[in-house]
This record gives structure tokens, C-alpha cells and sequence, in this order.
């Protein structure tokens, strides 16, 4: 029962973190282009995330319960230790005011929990690790590649 316990106390921190993070995400256009005061943009978002799963359907839960990680390896200690690597990931990134996904820290904790915990087949989540690897790099240098374009197009350093 305290194990329990915990883990809900965990998974209601991480959903904080999570609308901590990623609802200022959400409605920063909405907010800032004064399409919508701030009361409604959250309200209309706080909606659309709710109704969200019941209209348009579970598919990307489906996927990391079921294709990223092979189910039974799913464990309380792996769940206990994606919640809190999350947790410590999203409260480091919010204290530098470094950008963050709480959702794709949760996918990260996920998977180095069961990699320590449960060592799956080298493979069995390859299309999540090599992403996870080449974002970052491809997207710096179609960032880079973008604003060379637009400053040889434009004239401006």
C-alpha cells in the first residue's frame, strides 16, 4: 500500500510539472497575438485538452504502452522510475528556464527504466532512441540553414 501511494503521489507531481510546462506552450500564441484573453485561452485549452482523447482516440498512449517498450516490462520499479526521472528532469529544466517536454521525459524515463531494469532487446525501441538521437543535431542545422537562407535573402546579420 505505501508503494501505492507513492506512485500516485508521483504521477500527481509529474502532472503538475506536465501542466506547468506545457500549457504555457499552448495557448503562448493564442495569448500573445491578443486572439483571446488569457482567462479564455486557458479555459478553451483546459476544454480541448480534456475532451481531446474522447473525440480524437488514444493512439499515442497506445503506442508507448504497447510498441515502444514491450509491455511486460513495465514494472512498478520501471514505473516508479520513469515518473521520477521526469519529475527530476522537468524541475532541473524549469529552474534553468531551459525548454522542456514533460511528455517526452516521461518516454526518456521510461525507456532508461527499462533499459536498467528490465534490459530488452537491443532494438525493441530503435525508433524511439534514434529520433530521440538525431533531433537534436538535424534540427540545429535546418534552423541554422533557414536563417542563413533568410539573411542572404534579406540582407540582414
Amino acid at each position: 500500500m505505501p508503494l501505492l501511494v507513492a506512485l500516485i503521489v508521483l504521477a500527481l507531481v509529474f502532472d503538475f510539472l506536465n501542466g506547468l510546462h506545457d500549457s504555457s506552450n499552448i495557448v503562448a500564441t493564442i495569448i500573445s497575438s491578443r486572439a483571446l484573453p488569457p482567462r479564455w485561452a486557458l479555459i478553451g485549452t483546459a476544454i480541448a485538452e480534456f475532451v481531446g482523447p474522447f473525440l480524437f482516440g488514444v493512439a499515442v498512449a497506445k503506442t508507448i504502452g504497447s510498441e515502444i517498450v514491450p509491455p511486460h516490462t513495465i514494472t512498478t520499479s520501471v514505473v516508479f522510475a520513469a515518473l521520477l526521472s521526469a519529475i527530476v528532469w522537468d524541475a532541473l529544466t524549469w529552474y534553468l528556464g531551459i525548454p522542456c517536454s514533460s511528455s517526452h521525459a516521461l518516454v526518456g524515463g521510461i525507456l532508461g527504466a527499462v533499459a536498467v531494469f528490465a534490459c530488452p532487446i537491443p532494438g525493441t525501441a530503435a525508433y524511439a532512441w534514434l529520433p530521440a538521437a538525431l533531433d537534436p543535431g538535424s534540427g540545429y542545422a535546418l534552423g541554422s540553414l533557414v536563417v542563413n537562407l533568410c539573411r542572404q535573402k534579406w540582407g540582414r546579420q
